[in-house]
Parts: C-alpha cells; sequence; structure tokens
C-alpha cells in the first residue's frame, strides 16, 4: 500500500458525518480534544499503519506512518498527543518495552483508547536531561516515584506517562537513570495547567510517592540513559514539523522559492531519517540534524507569514506564529542539537562519505572518487572522463540501474575535486535543464562538503590561546549548521534525481536545489577562509581555490534569486 492509499483513506474517515461531529465538538472547546477523532481513526488502523497487525497496525513502512502524521494536519487534527502516543511512546515501546508491556498499551494506543505523554523535563534543568532531580525507590512491591515534571503537553488528555527517574546515585549522571510507565490517574499524581504562548497549555505533574509495579520499569533499572537517546532520536524526525511547514506555506496569500525549497529539503531528510529507523538504524546525530533543519525550517515558515501581513487576524497563520518559538525548543533546542553534531557529527577529509547510503550508491562513490582524486588538479578537467564513462554513470538507462541517481554521485565527487572544465552541463542522455540543474546542485554539494571537511580539520588542529579552534563553541557550532545546510541539500538532491527516474521530475524545485546548493556553497567557502585565517588567503590554503570556483559555478546557470524565484512555481 502507498502513501497516497493511506491519506485517501485518512480523509475519508475525516469526512464522515461522525467526524464533522467531532469537529464541530472540538471547536467549541478551548483546547481541543482530538480523541474522538482518534478512535474513528483507531477503528480503521489508521492511527499506527506502521506497527505490527498483531498490535493493531498494518505493518507498513514509516513513510506510510509519515503520511498519516500530514493527513491528519492538513486536515485540521490536532496532531499533538497522536504524536506523543504513538509515533513517540508507542513506537518506544515497541522497540523497547516488554512483552506484557508492548501487549498491556501497544492495542489501545493504536486503537485510540489509550493516550500517553512523556514526562523528562525538570524545571531549572532545561535541555540536560542527566540532571533530572526525580527519583524512584524501591518499596518492596515496586517502586515511589517522587519529583516534579513540566512542561509537557496534552498531559490531561493522557493516560500515562513515561517518567524519567533517577533510582540510583553513580559514577556519571548518565547512569542510574530508569523510565517507568505511570498512570496518570494514580494517587500523588496532579497536574496543573502552565499557560503557554502557544494554542495547547503546558503541564506541570508533580509526583509525591506515587507507587508503581516492578512491572512498570521499561528496560532495565538504572539504565535508561541509552533508551532516552533512542527515544529522543524517534521524536526528532520532522515529520510533524515538514507537515506544518508545507501546510502553514500553502496557506500564506504569496510564495516564496526559498521556503518551498527549504522545505522540500526537510521533507527529504525528515525522511531519510524515517527510513533509517525502518532498517533499524537509529542515528542520534543524523536525528539531531534532522531536527534542526526541520524546525528551523517551520519556524521560519511561520515567521515569513507573520512578515508580510498573513497572521494579523485570529487563523491558522497567527496561530503558527504563536506556535513557532516551540518548534525550535521541544524535543531538545536548536542548542542542543548543534552541539550533538559538532561533538559527533561533524567530517573529516578522511571519512566524508554520507551516512547510510546503500551499498551500491557507496560503491559507486568510492569508484568515482579514485577516478577523481587520481588526477591532478593543475590538469584538464576533462582528463577523468573517459574512465569516468566507462563505469557507465552518465547515461541514464546505465548497467548500474541507477540513472540520474548514479549521475548525482558523480557529480557530487567531481564538486568535491573541483573537476569540470565546462562539460558537466553536456552530459549526454537527458539534457533537460532540469537535469542540468540537478547535477550542477550535487557538483555544488560536493564542494562545499569537501570545503567543509577541509575547514573542520583545520578548526580542529589549529590551536588559539592554547586550544584548539573548534573548542569555541561559536566556531563548533558555525561548522554544525553548515553540516546540517549540506545534509539537507544533498538529501533535497538525491530526492529530485530519484523522482526524475521514477517518472515525476519537478523542474521547479531543480531550481531551488541548484539555488539552495548555491547558497550553501557560498556560504560554506566563505566560512572557510574565515576559519583559516589569514593563511585561507594564501596560495597553500587548502581553500582558496573553492571560495574562487564557487561564485563562478553558482552563476553559471542563473542568478539564485532568479533560481528562488523559479521555484516559486507558477
Amino acid at each position: 500500500m502507498t502513501e497516497d492509499v493511506v491519506v485517501k483513506e485518512v480523509e475519508a474517515v475525516l469526512a464522515s458525518p461522525r467526524a464533522r461531529a467531532a469537529f464541530a465538538a472540538m471547536a467549541a472547546e478551548r483546547e481541543p480534544d482530538p480523541r474522538p477523532l482518534y478512535r474513528l481513526l483507531g477503528d480503521q488502523r489508521l492511527l499506527a499503519v506502521n506497527w505490527p497487525t498483531a498490535y493493531g497496525g498494518r505493518d507498513l513502512s514509516g513513510r506510510c506512518a509519515a503520511a498519516v502524521v500530514g493527513a491528519l494536519i492538513a486536515g485540521g487534527v490536532p496532531e499533538v498527543l497522536h504524536t506523543l502516543s504513538v509515533q513517540i511512546c508507542g513506537n518506544f515501546l515497541l522497540a523497547a518495552g516488554s512483552a506484557e508491556q508492548r501487549a498491556a498499551l501497544l492495542p489501545g494506543l493504536a486503537s485510540g483508547a489509550i493516550t500517553m505523554t512523556v514526562l523528562y523535563s525538570e524545571p531549572d534543568v532545561g535541555s540536560d536531561l542527566s540532571a533530572l532531580g526525580t527519583t524512584a525507590e524501591p518499596d518492596g512491591t515496586g517502586w515511589r516515584i517522587r519529583g516534579r515534571k513540566v512542561y509537557s503537553v496534552k498531559t490531561s488528555m493522557a493516560d500515562y506517562g513515561l517518567v524519567a527517574a533517577r533510582t540510583s546515585a553513580e559514577v556519571t549522571q548518565y547512569q542510574g537513570i530508569s523510565l517507568f510507565l505511570v498512570p496518570l490517574d494514580a494517587p500523588g499524581v496532579t497536574v496543573e495547567a502552565l499557560d503557554s504562548l502557544a494554542d495547547e497549555d503546558f503541564a506541570d505533574v508533580r509526583l509525591d510517592e506515587v507507587h508503581v509495579p516492578a512491572a512498570a520499569v521499561v528496560g532495565p533499572v538504572g539504565g535508561a540513559w541509552p533508551l532516552i537517546t533512542e527515544a529522543l532520536a524517534l521524536e526528532r524526525t520532522g515529520v510533524d514539523y515538514v507537515a506544518k511547514a508545507d501546510l502553514w506555506l500553502r496557506t500564506a496569500p504569496e510564495s516564496n522559492g526559498r521556503l518551498r525549497t527549504r522545505v522540500a529539503a526537510a521533507r527529504a531528510l525528515s525522511m531519510r531519517c524515517v527510513d533509517s529507523i525502518d532498517a533499524g538504524r537509529v542515528d542520534p546525530v543524523g536525528a539531531a540534524a534532522t531536527k534542526h533543519w526541520t524546525s528551523e525550517t517551520a519556524r521560519a515558515v511561520a515567521w515569513w507569514c507573520t512578515d508580510i501581513g498573513a497572521a494579523r487576524e485570529p487563523g491558522r497563520l497567527e496561530s503558527a506564529y504563536r506556535e513557532a518559538p516551540g518548534l525550535t525548543i521541544s524535543a531538545g533546542t536548536s542548542e542542543m542539537m548543534l552541539e550533538l553534531v559538532a561533538n559527533s557529527g561533524l567530517p573529516s577529509p578522511e571519512a566524508d562519505f554520507p551516512a547510510g547510503e546503500e551499498a551500491l550508491a557507496g560503491e559507486l562513490r568510492k569508484a568515482v572518487r579514485a577516478i577523481a582524486t587520481a588526477y591532478d588538479e593543475r590538469d584538464p578537467a576533462r582528463a577523468c572522463w573517459p574512465d569516468l564513462e566507462r563505469l557507465g554513470v552518465f547515461d541514464l538507462a546505465g548497467s548500474l540501474g541507477l540513472g540520474l541517481r548514479a549521475q548525482v554521485i558523480a557529480c557530487a565527487e567531481l564538486g568535491r575535486e573541483l573537476h569540470d572544465d565546462g562539460v558537466l552541463d553536456h552530459l549526454g542522455g537527458d539534457d533537460s535543464q532540469a537535469v542540468q540543474r540537478i547535477r550542477r546542485a550535487a557538483w555544488l554539494t560536493g564542494l562545499a562538503a569537501s570545503c567543509l571537511a577541509r575547514t573542520v580539520h583545520r578548526a580542529r588542529t589549529r590551536e588559539q590561546f592554547g586550544r584548539p579552534l573548534i573548542t569555541n563553541q561559536d566556531v563548533a557550532f558555525r561548522l554544525a549548521r553548515l553540516k546540517i545546510h549540506h545534509d539537507a541539500v544533498w538529501a533535497l538532491v538525491t530526492d529530485l534525481a530519484g523522482r526524475h527516474d521514477d517518472g515525476a521530475p519537478d523542474p521547479a524545485l531543480a531550481a531551488g536545489a541548484l539555488a539552495e546548493a548555491g547558497t550553501l556553497a557560498l556560504a560554506t567557502t566563505r566560512e572557510a577562509v574565515q576559519l583559516h585565517g589569514a593563511f585561507g588567503m594564501t596560495a597553500a590554503s587548502p581553500v582558496r581555490r573553492h571560495y574562487l570556483t564557487a561564485p563562478v559555478a553558482v552563476a553559471a546557470d542563473a542568478p539564485i534569486a532568479e533560481l528562488y524565484a523559479a521555484a516559486a512555481g507558477p
């Protein structure tokens, strides 16, 4: 079953008389209660389509589950409680819960009969979850939990909370933490509303000697930190941010090619994260990068709608403006996401292959790189063309069967070595303007990747005031932003190449991808010279040639502003 089919099923449920009655009831509520709608969707097994059928799902892909979230948002259904219940808590229990916990809770979550929320954050702790003060002590028959949790949402409508508590004082702050399933109607639990900018209130949850049985512990006692890290990664796919950004952009009375391009890049990056989780690869750093790009993009869309005067009256866009600040705070602040990428996700000249790349694509990349790097930069770039042509990467019907997908990998590797000599836009096969722009975007992305890797190396090895330059947080965050930008552009380029191969080209977004790749290349090369210092301006600099090449390559098709205008569509 495809995503389109699932979306049509959701739309049919939301158009039913019972759903219309539920919508009418929600319109009269200060904070709308979506649970009646959830139960209607659950009756059709549409709330957790990627779960096994034994737990109320349909055994479909993560992409289908993402399509459901998008359809809920587009249909005006408050999706936060669904995201918390199914996409975060439910998926976490599916991965880490005991057989008994899964059997007890997952069918109810999938049907809409049970809802859940996450109770991690505490007063004065902020994003540092390892510093939590809530405690749980064994009492003979289970555990007694004491503490306070704040800033959760939809808590008054949730049946259970996933609570993080400290169960022992261990050597490091990351040890001795456990996760508990706590019924929110249990004695000792009190929930008070905290006013919020957004439509949904926060909650202040106090846990006063709350007893839970031993079976309420999720995962190993005292060993929850790796599980929390994984659970946070499941929160950071950006699926909901992308759907909101897309809806807000379509609601706005004006078009914006740059934001349309960035939303498309956010969607491609989000789907890459979803696919990785589907394949059993939970990448906390990749998820952090995805969360940063998708939430920052959604916030930018909301703020732009306000800037053009589209959010003056109560309605969807005015609500979006009030929701916008929370997008880059919830599930980990943007600053924490940059910290994760800066600490563990920056490239080096020796190892800058894209994470999670398919095996065949990876082998092709290695083959092209071996050829491209074998030629001295002083030789004509076309010198390596015969070898590349023998690989068949520029034949849309090549024996590798990768089509334009193969071409963009080759073009990125050529950009990495600054090989072009004007041949790039005349490779044979399909030489349509859209294809040329996708190739050129891939080439510029490769240039940016190479320049970034060299700059990261310089920041790690260059000392200022007795310490490596990269230990300066501002420097590390600037590099992390460039890495995230690169990942988003590359996700968009490969997505457009795949769509072209599948017979669904998008010429407008091809123009946008080239503009965004050009923006990335210029930003990266300019930052590179700055971080290399005066040495970066000399002939010996490893990034000087990138800096000089980038503006020429960017202007080879059309000015960036014109490309973004084309991306806005008719």
